[in-house]
C-alpha cells in the first residue's frame, strides 16, 4: 500500500463525522457562540492544533455561520496545510490576503460574517514558545484539538491548552482514544489480543519536565509519563490540575464496516482500514514478543478481509469539552 498521510486524513473524515458525540459538539458550538457574544469588539479567536487537511475547520466555520472568526490552523506537516488551504477554499468563498506574518485567507460566511484563516506549520510542543514570541497578549478564546492531545503526555497538553486560552475560554477535544481496539471477526483470540495489547502499550509517552519551554507543572518530577491508550479518560481526570472544568464529555467510537445491505465500505474507509494496519505494522514489526511469521500472516489475513469487505474495526474514543476556570 502506498501510504499518504493527507489521503489517510481525508479518508477518516466520514469515520470521525459518524463518531463525534452530537451533544458534546452542540455544547461546544453553544459555548463558542456565547464567547463570541462577549467579544463585541473583535472576532472570536480559535486555534486548532493538529488541524490536518482542514475538515474539522470546515465543519466549525460552517456551523458557526454568522460569527466573525479569526481561525488559526496549526499542523506539523506542510503537505497537510497545503491540502487544508485548498479544501477550505473550495468549500467557502475566499480571497487570499496578505498579513504581517505570512499569507492568510479571508472567507465570507453565508450570513456575511468574515472569517480569517491562517495556516501555521508547528508542533504542539512548539506552541508555548511560539505564543510567547507572538507577545502572549492575545490569548485564544477556543482551542480545538482532535485526536492530538496524546502526542505529548496528557498533563503537558492540557497545561499548554490552558496557558494560551482566555480565562473563560474553552477547549474542544474530540476523538481521543481510550483503550479498546477490536478487529472482527476474530482470527485467533490469543494472537488478536497480543497484537492489540502491544499496540496499546506503544502509546506510552515519556518526557522530561523541562523539554517544553513555557510549560509550568505542579509536579517536581524530572520525568512525566502518560499512557496514550487512556488519553480520553485522562483528559477528564487531569483537567482540574490544568485549571479546567469539564463542561461535557461523551463517547465517540469508531465503527468501520461495510454499509448495511451492501458489501461496500463508505467513502474511502477501505483505505482508512489499510492505514490502521499500516500503523500497527510499523509499530510492531520486529517486536520481541511477536513471531515475525505469525504477525505477517495476521496482517495478510486482515488485508484479505478488507478486500473481501469482511473486516469490521471498532475503537473506543471520548470527546471532551473543557472550560477554563
Amino acid at each position: 500500500m502506498a501510504f499518504s498521510y493527507p489521503r489517510y486524513l481525508a479518508a477518516k473524515k466520514t469515520v470521525d463525522e459518524r463518531a463525534r458525540h452530537p451533544r458534546v459538539w452542540n455544547s461546544f458550538l453553544d459555548a463558542a457562540r456565547s464567547l463570541s457574544e462577549r467579544r463585541i469588539a473583535r472576532p472570536l479567536r480559535i486555534l486548532e492544533v493538529g488541524g490536518g487537511v482542514g475538515d474539522l475547520a470546515i465543519e466549525i466555520l460552517t456551523a458557526l455561520d454568522g460569527v466573525s472568526i479569526h481561525y488559526t490552523l496549526l499542523d506539523a506537516e506542510t503537505e497537510n496545510l497545503a491540502s487544508a488551504r485548498d479544501r477550505i477554499s473550495s468549500h467557502l468563498d475566499s480571497t487570499s490576503v496578505a498579513s504581517t506574518d505570512g499569507p492568510s485567507t479571508l472567507f465570507t460566511s453565508g450570513s456575511g460574517a468574515e472569517h480569517r484563516v491562517e495556516f501555521e506549520c508547528r508542533t504542539i510542543e512548539s506552541i508555548p514558545k511560539w505564543f510567547d514570541e507572538e507577545g502572549g497578549g492575545n490569548p485564544f478564546d477556543v482551542l480545538v484539538g482532535q485526536a492530538i492531545m496524546d502526542i505529548v503526555p496528557t498533563s503537558i497538553s492540557l497545561h499548554i491548552a490552558s496557558s494560551i486560552l482566555t480565562r473563560d475560554g474553552v477547549a474542544y477535544l474530540p476523538i481521543h482514544f481510550d483503550g479498546l481496539t477490536s478487529f472482527e471477526p476474530v482470527i485467533d483470540p490469543s494472537i488478536d489480543s497480543m497484537i492489540t495489547d502491544l499496540y496499546h502499550r506503544s502509546m506510552h509517552r515519556e518526557y522530561r519536565s523541562n523539554d517544553i519551554q513555557g510549560v509550568r507543572l505542579a509536579s517536581d518530577e524530572d520525568t512525566i509519563t502518560s499512557d496514550g491508550a487512556r488519553c480520553g479518560r485522562d483528559l477528564i481526570i487531569e483537567a482540574g490540575d490544568a485549571g479546567f472544568d469539564v463542561a461535557d464529555a461523551g463517547s465517540s467510537d469508531w465503527i468501520v464496516m461495510p454499509n448495511v445491505g451492501s458489501d461496500v465500505y463508505p467513502g474511502e474507509e477501505a483505505y482508512f482500514l489499510e492505514c490502521m494496519l499500516h500503523f500497527i505494522e510499523n509499530e510492531l514489526s520486529g517486536h520481541p514478543d511477536l513471531a515475525d511469521e505469525e504477525f505477517e500472516q495476521w496482517l495478510e489475513t486482515r488485508r484479505q478481509q478488507i478486500d473481501q469487505r469482511d473486516l469490521t474495526l471498532m475503537v473506543h474514543n471520548i470527546d471532551v469539552l473543557l472550560q477554563c476556570r
